[in-house]
């Protein structure tokens, strides 16, 4: 369903990410682990369309993307950022309604507000509710329920377990399952956390420094000594 083939990118002379091959098939949830600085956030931005890759190629279906963000989340394309940022003077359920007004035209999932509610009942329960209110877990999952309302083909998560208190962490990442499960949305996690990453997802790659070192499916990256002592151990 994504394809993302020999890209390359950096923010000054030198590129921060190169020869970035990768894909995702509809259904899928697939992680980029590694350590910081290893360029898993910036491959998520090329994906959304935050930056504009010097080289290589990015399909959805088959189709390469178009260039501005905006109509690539048209596309069904949609990123929850590290950090869930919420608009502090909307309320919960002000943020589902903007959901719904940004729906795009191109998406496999799409999810009323109530069917939202069913699947976050602690934001049901707290609809009225100011987000600046809200704890880091709220809001991570109030980030979430918002961009499955605007309606999303594969979901880029940018670590989603950042900020999070352990139970918190625990909590989204038991969601993310179940999200995939229930709706079929197909997921690429960039993530730290890699055990985190590895109890959910499908298949994994794993970067350092600006490149793809490993990829594979859960058992078999834990079944190398040299990939678990370099690079699952943090």
């Amino acid at each position: 369903m994504l394809t993302v083939t020999d890209v390359e990118f950096g923010y000054g002379s030198a590129p921060t990410v190169s020869g970035i091959s990768l894909q995702v098939a509809q259904g899928e949830r697939v992680a980029i682990i590694g350590g910081n600085g290893a360029g898993k956030s910036t491959v998520l931005k090329l994906i959304a369309g935050l930056e504009q890759a010097w080289s290589g190629q990015i399909c959805v279906d088959g189709a390469a993307l178009p260039e501005h963000a905006h109509a690539i989340a048209r596309r069904g394309v949609r990123m929850a950022p590290q950090g869930h940022p919420v608009f502090n003077s909307l309320t919960i359920h002000e943020h589902l309604l903007l959901g719904l007004d940004l729906r795009g035209t191109d998406v496999r999932t799409k999810v009323s507000v109530d069917e939202a509610y069913g699947m976050f009942p602690r934001l049901a329960e707290r609809a009225q509710t100011l987000a600046s209110s809200l704890s880091g877990g709220e809001r991570a999952f109030l980030g979430l329920a918002q961009v499955l309302v605007a309606g999303c083909s594969i979901l880029l998560l940018d670590e989603p377990s950042a900020g999070l208190a352990p139970a918190a962490m625990k909590e989204l990442f038991a969601l993310l399952y179940r999200i995939g499960a229930e709706t079929g949305v197909t997921m690429l996690i960039v993530e730290q956390n890699a055990t985190a990453a590895m109890e959910i997802c499908d298949r994994i790659y794993v970067m350092s420094e600006g490149r793809i070192v490993a990829s594979g499916t859960p058992t078999e990256l834990s079944a190398s000594d040299d990939i678990v002592a370099a690079y699952l151990s943090f």
